[in-house]
């Protein structure tokens, strides 16, 4: 989001009220005047635009929960006050620990969207610009301060970034920074905090003048006064190092807006190691045959785990195959619809003409008839379809990840007995590695760039803004699993679709009860666990494998189908323009690649090029949790400035009638068709009927039901006719 207006307008929603945003070059860091409604921003260059998104969200958190009532004396927040009336300065670091961890709950809860922002910019700043100073060092994390810890914890922790020791003494802390709710909460903890930490440094320098007191030949070094450097003074030792992070973020790492990084710069699209990228099926078997034999051995309990694991996942074994045959009258109908569809359309194709010989058999007819002509029928060539689905992997999608599952399934279904050729993949930054040049084809950065001459300005000091520009061009680590494929015949189609449903199920964060008993949990494999979105990095791929499915199966056009609940969060695209290995051309030089001056997203850039190199059909599929489409952020056009009221009603209905609607904003710009899809679809396959039924009760069962099961059978209807066109 490089447009300031935008920026305003997203802040504005966010505050839910008409607050003023002023973009100031000359401010350091983000603040929030609570007296007069005044949001004021510095002009942030951002390399990722989701960590832009997370600071706007931190900062107007703070300016709709967090008091600002001051304490003319000391400077500082009555609340710092009212912890330490002597030393308030030393509470602050305390205090904005546990308020972050309140004010960044509460705004993702009431913007569940931002959860992505905020999960792929912590991402960020831990793994690209290690502002935490951990990564690669998780083991510093045990040796930090409970504050830092909690802090940690709270930021990384909670994302699956990093994991974060506590003792069970602790664990009470977590606990009540958990369930803060008010500003009072806040302060009751922090102070809490507070007298923790002034003890636990009290005891500290007590062992240190125990050792000093018996060791010969050695000392304490101290001041004139005999006291002992750090946390001599009662307080000073026990600030939080990292309780001030977003701001050190802001003011050391946030270039101002006039020297965009990259503005001019070109990189070259990496190309996949398909052999290292691609995991095949019966790799995706072993990883769950792994997951139960973890359970294998003499170790107590091991053997009823294994049992309650290993039965489980044959319970959802039979699920998946009750739910296949369940969906097979509904598969069975669409292909009998595609089929209708493809002889329409081969019959628009069809031309009669006579050849100017006599027709043996109609010429008896020549007293009243003139058609005693032999015709010819020319069938001009249609074009071969195939699909190609993408399923977003990350673990936003925990929520919605089982109907998504069902939702790719049955289209699978479909295009296996309607002998269609297709690829059902997922994109995640997990598998089995963590080395990005495994995968691509690209320059390997250096390990320690830190400690890299190059990377480092004339003070020694490692500058940024060089190894940024290494960056660019650089793609993540990146896995796609080949969960189902038109190749199959009907029995490994069968047992892939089960590792498939499994997979779903696995990592599916809750499952509601069936008949008041809770459903058995399976886990899943460590490789096939929901983790990032590499969005990027999957619109790169998509050149390499449509390309490959194009050539094998003979198809002229592809239908590719991505089904995402967000944006990626890849840098390595974002701030240069991108340069096709496949056809030469560059996306991000163009006039029509820039909006106001700035260059447009790189998911768009990327989109642009896919679409341009394969010829393919694009298809956006956002999944969206919400309960109207016009909170699908980016997805759908401002209703008050961009819409008549029809349009809103018909919108409205189609959504609640048949759980998707059209897309039609800003991130739908670059595909074909893109469609909201309702994620909370309730899934009934149970309905219950009195023998004696009449024909009209039969009826609206049925409808009823059929709106129930999983995807929108108008929208199915609608991306069958797409494919037989």
């Amino acid at each position: 989001m490089n447009n300031e207006t935008h920026i305003s307008t997203f802040a504005r929603l966010l505050a839910t009220e008409n607050i003023t945003v002023r973009h100031d070059k000359k401010a350091e860091t983000a603040s929030f005047n609570v007296v007069d409604r005044i949001l004021t921003l510095p002009r942030w260059e951002v390399v990722d635009s989701h960590l832009y998104d997370m600071l706007i969200g931190h900062e107007v958190a703070h300016a709709l929960w967090t008091p600002g009532d001051m304490d003319e004396k000391s400077g500082c927040l009555a609340a710092c006050v009212e912890i330490d009336p002597e030393h308030p300065e030393h509470t602050m670091g305390f205090l904005n620990i546990v308020e972050d961890a309140r004010i960044e709950r509460m705004i993702k809860n009431k913007f569940p969207g931002l959860r992505r922002d905020f999960n792929a910019g912590y991402s960020y700043l831990h793994k690209d610009l290690n502002l935490f100073q951990i990564n690669g060092e998780e083991s510093k994390i045990a040796d930090m301060g409970l504050a830092d810890r909690l802090n940690i914890h709270f930021k990384l922790g909670i994302l699956g970034i990093v994991a974060v020791p506590f003792s069970d003494e602790e664990q009470v802390y977590v606990q009540r920074m958990e369930t803060t709710d008010t500003w009072e909460d806040v302060i009751d903890l922090a102070r809490d905090l507070y007298v923790k930490a002034k003890q636990d440094q009290e005891h500290q320098n007590q062992q240190l003048m125990d050792v000093a007191s018996v060791s010969v030949g050695s000392g304490v070094d101290g001041d004139e006064d005999g006291e002992s450097g750090a946390g001599s003074r009662m307080g000073a030792g026990t600030d939080p190092q990292t309780s001030d992070i977003l701001e050190q973020l802001e003011r050391e790492y946030i270039k101002p807006w006039e020297k965009r990084l990259g503005e001019e710069q070109v990189c070259d699209m990496p190309t996949p190691i398909g052999e290292n990228m691609i995991i095949q099926p019966d790799k995706l078997e072993t990883f769950w045959d792994k997951h139960i034999n973890q359970y294998a051995g003499d170790t107590p309990g091991s053997a009823e785990n294994r049992k309650r694991v290993t039965d489980g996942i044959n319970l959802v074994r039979n699920e998946c195959i009750e739910w296949m045959r369940s969906e097979q009258p509904t598969v069975k109908n669409l292909v009998k619809q595609f089929e209708m569809r493809k002889a329409a359309d081969e019959h628009q194709r069809t031309m009669i003409s006579k050849n100017g010989r006599l027709d043996t058999v109609k010429m008896i007819d020549y007293k009243w008839s003139e058609d005693i002509f032999a015709k010819n029928t020319i069938v001009r060539e249609g074009k071969n379809h195939g699909i190609v689905i993408f399923v977003d992997w990350s673990g936003s999608m925990s929520d919605v990840i089982e109907p998504v599952m069902k939702q790719a399934l049955t289209l699978a279904m479909f295009a296996h007995q309607a002998n269609i050729p297709f690829e059902v993949m997922a994109f995640s930054d997990r598998g089995t590695g963590t080395d990005p040049n495994t995968v691509w084809n690209q320059d390997k950065l250096p390990e320690n760039p830190s400690e890299d001459p190059s990377f480092q300005d004339e003070n020694g000091e490692f500058d940024y803004t060089k190894y940024s520009a290494l960056k660019q061009g650089k793609g993540n680590f990146f896995q796609l699993f080949r969960f189902l494929h038109g190749g199959m015949n009907r029995r490994d189609f069968k047992k892939a679709a089960e590792i498939f449903y499994l997979s779903g199920i696995g990592n599916t964060y809750y499952r509601p009860p069936i008949n008041g008993k809770m459903q058995t949990y399976i886990g899943r494999p460590t490789e096939l666990q929901l983790h990032g979105t590499p969005l990027d990095e999957c619109i790169i791929a998509a050149h390499d494998v449509v390309l490959k499915f194009q050539r094998s199966n003979n198809i002229q056009i592809v239908n590719c189908a991505i089904l995402t609940d967000g944006q990626g969060c890849s840098p390595g695209f974002s701030s240069c323009s991108i340069r096709n290995p496949y056809t030469g051309n560059v996306y991000g030089d163009r006039p029509e690649h820039r909006h106001n001056g700035a260059r447009i997203e790189s998911t768009d850039l990327l989109l642009m090029s896919l679409k341009e190199t394969t010829g393919c059909n694009l298809i956006g599929m956002y999944i969206h949790g919400g309960k109207s489409p016009y909170n699908a952020y980016g997805w759908m056009e401002d209703v008050l400035y961009h819409s008549q009221d029809q349009q809103i009603k018909d919108t409205k209905k189609l959504w609640r009638d048949e759980n998707f609607c059209i897309a039609n904003g800003r991130c739908a710009e670059k595909y074909d068709e893109a469609y909201i899809i309702a994620a909370s679809v309730t899934v009934d396959q149970n309905t219950e009927l009195e023998s004696n039924a009449s024909h009209a009760k039969l009826r609206n069962s049925f409808v009823k039901n059929l709106k129930k099961k999983g995807m929108s059978r108008t929208l199915i209807r609608r991306f069958v006719e797409m494919i037989a066109r």
